[in-house]
């Protein structure tokens, strides 16, 4: 559908958005159409023919219409659309490595704490004795 909206929307941009290219989306592809539409009522304007889409502007004087701004607003997020998808191994190749990393950076902070740790627990003092109290084994250790 992304690729239709694209498109249509091309046309009627390149056709300066006049009614028979508007017409021409409508009648070769009715979802593109409603697209726009959509897009046009979400301004709270009642659009109900293509007519209206192409006569309705603005309250204030601007030198665009709302059919020019949101035809451009559906480019705009269609190319998006399609880059991600041309993209999409390359996006999570990307995604991959920012996890590896951050892994490899808590890996590294947690590698020197649980060596610090390990230390702690052997460290029993010159000539210590350590008792292993299941097989009864007495090891002395000198560090």
């Amino acid at each position: 559908m992304t690729l239709e909206y694209l498109k249509y929307c091309k046309r009627l941009k390149a056709a300066k958005y006049k009614l028979a290219a508007l017409e021409a989306v409508h009648a070769d592809s009715l979802s593109a159409f409603i697209k726009i539409k959509s897009k046009i009522e979400d301004l709270d304007v009642i659009v109900s023919t293509a007519k209206s889409m192409v006569d309705c502007t603005y309250s204030n004087s601007t030198d665009t219409t709302p059919l020019q701004d949101e035809t451009n607003k559906v480019i705009t997020e269609s190319e998006a659309i399609v880059w991600a998808t041309k993209h999409h191994d390359q996006i999570l190749l990307a995604k991959q490595k920012v996890r590896d990393k951050q892994l490899a950076s808590e890996l590294g902070f947690e590698k020197g704490r649980r060596v610090g740790d390990d230390l702690d627990r052997f460290s029993l003092g010159p000539w210590e004795s350590c008792a292993n109290k299941k097989s009864g084994v007495t090891a002395v250790m000198q560090l």
